[in-house]
């Protein structure tokens, strides 16, 4: 009995280790994201994806940006986005401000 309660009293020596470890990866982490940083063409398309998307017209991811401005001139001919395109532009919008 005396056995198996040991193995359930926590251990104040594996627990710093482990937040020991998990301090060290975690500023291991950080000094990997700062040194690699989108360049302007994968900004550029994370932007041209949240455009098309907000717009309603996903296969304007391939189009030019005049294309997409255009989807937006004519509020009348685009589709409202529906709930994954919204979800979508979001993500690409949060990926946009953590790269920049």
């Amino acid at each position: 009995v005396l056995q198996q309660a040991l193995h359930h009293i926590p251990n104040p020596n594996a627990e710093c280790m482990l937040r020991n470890v998990a301090l060290r990866l975690g500023q291991q982490c950080v000094e990997d994201a700062m040194t690699t940083l989108p360049d302007m063409p994968v900004i550029k398309a994370i932007q041209k994806i949240s455009w098309a998307v907000a717009s309603g017209s996903m296969h304007l991811v391939h189009g030019s940006n005049e294309d997409i401005h255009k989807a937006f001139d004519k509020p009348g001919q685009t589709k409202l986005p529906d709930s994954e395109d919204v979800q979508v532009c979001k993500e690409a919008l949060e990926v946009l401000t953590v790269s920049l």
